[in-house]
């Protein structure tokens, strides 16, 4: 009857056999084991506890069986009496049940010692929920791993926020941090982006190459190759954020949509892959403002695939230099240099006026040079021009 009852709440061949190894029949009466584990288990599952859940707990801590259910609810109030919610508790007790067998004092000590490592006291009882195995852990070897961060090059402060984010990386050892940090050299991030794209997402420092080949597998669909993908995280490491990731693949249809290829969209991405937190009302809006204009789609669409930054620029500014710019006879759109929508208005209308006053022609070569040249040309400096200083 036991064993039955053992199969109906999801225990394993392998699990019953170990039960029967740990509860002998000839030490244990069935009924009375039979009674507890119902018991038990109507109380766990009461409390979110899932079937195999509750075989992993009373696998791992056989003990428990034979443990009164208000020793078990004392051990709870416990918790929740040094900052744990009942939610915490048993999201603890399912991911380790060693929980239930270690005391109070040792779990206060526990939070103590982390908030000499700088932890703050709101952070630390997350963190233990997340990863409670901490509790167990050698002060000395959480501030090693700490130290480990911080020789690399992160801040105390990115050091802390990235352990408080992902407290499970105190599980792993420096060996293994450390050949995280050589995934990331080895697929082109430089020690700069490493740091700053983990601090935003520390758990890549847990799988780093699974996680990046996981969360752009539409990238990688859409032609994009390892090394695009690792430019782009460079560029936008919020990108990795899943309130991000999940607006790709609409981005990516929408910009097809538009009449842009898909080779256009790989160029236009990685030049610019803030697109990828735009909306589509804001992309459409730049393209009917360019419409209102009198362009053509095809000139639009070839004006934003050859300068793909002017997706984030406003309507109101694009319109602004287009007008002035068709007013002083230069086209910036139907002109083979797209770049000089990149020149503020306010410094193009000074050298207008510079040009015009010293009755020289001003022309798309002579407009639109770097500050240098056109200093060194017409004796001017850029923050004079603006100055008015002529």
């Amino acid at each position: 009857m036991l064993e039955e009852y053992l199969y109906d709440i999801g225990y394993s061949e392998e699990q019953i056999k170990s039960f029967q190894k740990i509860y002998p029949p000839a030490l244990y009466s069935e009924a009375t084991l039979l009674y507890n584990l119902k018991n038990l288990y109507h109380f766990f599952r009461r409390n979110g506890i899932e079937k195999k859940e509750f075989a992993e707990i009373t696998m791992t801590i056989p003990s428990i069986i034979l443990d009164s259910i208000e020793n078990i609810k004392i051990k709870i109030q416990e918790l929740n009496s040094i900052g744990f919610s009942k939610l915490d508790t048993f999201y603890m007790i399912k991911s380790y049940p060693y929980i239930l067998k270690i005391s109070n004092n040792k779990i206060k000590n526990q939070m103590e010692r982390l908030e000499n490592l700088s932890f703050t006291k709101n952070s630390i009882v997350p963190l233990l929920a997340k990863c409670p195995s901490i509790i167990r852990m050698d002060s000395s070897l959480l501030q090693k791993k700490i130290q480990f961060l911080i020789d690399f090059g992160y801040s105390k402060k990115e050091t802390i926020l990235i352990f408080t984010t992902a407290p499970s990386l105190f599980e792993k050892s420096i060996t293994m941090l450390q050949k995280e940090m050589d995934e990331f050299h080895q697929i082109g991030f430089h020690k700069t982006d490493i740091i700053k794209t983990t601090t935003i997402l520390p758990e890549l420092l847990l799988h780093s190459s699974n996680v990046l080949k996981t969360k752009f597998d539409t990238l990688m669909k859409y032609g994009y190759t390892e090394m695009d993908i690792v430019q782009i995280v460079k560029k936008v490491p919020f990108l990795l954020k899943d309130i991000y990731l999940e607006q790709i693949e609409v981005r990516l249809e929408y910009l097809i949509s538009l009449g842009f290829n898909e080779e256009d969209i790989i160029l236009i991405t990685c030049n610019n892959p803030y697109i990828f937190f735009y909306s589509n009302e804001s992309i459409i809006s730049k393209i009917q403002a360019l419409g209102s204009l009198g362009y053509l789609l095809e000139d639009i669409l070839k004006l934003l695939k050859n300068l793909p930054i002017l997706f984030g620029y406003s309507e109101e500014t694009i319109k602004e230099k287009i007008k002035y710019y068709q007013i002083i006879l230069v086209d910036p759109i139907t002109s083979n240099n797209s770049k000089i929508l990149m020149f503020p208005l306010s410094l193009i209308k000074e050298r207008v006026q510079y040009l015009e006053k010293r009755k020289i022609k001003y022309t798309e070569e002579n407009l639109f040079l770097d500050d240098i040249t056109f200093d060194k040309k017409y004796n001017i400096t850029r923050d004079n021009l603006l100055k008015g200083e002529y």
